[in-house]
C-alpha cells in the first residue's frame, strides 16, 4: 500500500498504555480533520510530504505509530494528487 508520508522519526510513545516505549513514528500527510490541538499543520496539505510503500516503513519488530494526516484519507494516489 502507497500512503503519502511527511516524515518518519523515532521518538517514544506518550500515551496509552504504551506510554514510554520506543516506537518508529510514520507521519502521513492529508488530513481534513483541522483538530484544535494539531501540533503538525504541515501534515494537513494532502500534497505535502513523498509516496512510499507502507511496508518499506515498517520495522521489522516493534512499536510502530501512524501519525499526522488522517489514515483513512489516505485510500488511495488518486485521491492525494
Amino acid at each position: 500500500m502507497r500512503v503519502r508520508v511527511v516524515e518518519t522519526f523515532r521518538s517514544f510513545q506518550g500515551e496509552g498504555p504504551r506510554a514510554g516505549e520506543p516506537a518508529e513514528f510514520i507521519r502521513l500527510a492529508g488530513c481534513n480533520r483541522n483538530c484544535e490541538w494539531c501540533d503538525t499543520r504541515a501534515a494537513q496539505d494532502p500534497a505535502a510530504g513523498v509516496m512510499r510503500e507502507l511496508e518499506d516503513l515498517l520495522p521489522r519488530r516493534g512499536l510502530v505509530i501512524i501519525t499526522g494526516g488522517e489514515p483513512l484519507y489516505q485510500l488511495s494516489e488518486k485521491q492525494l494528487r
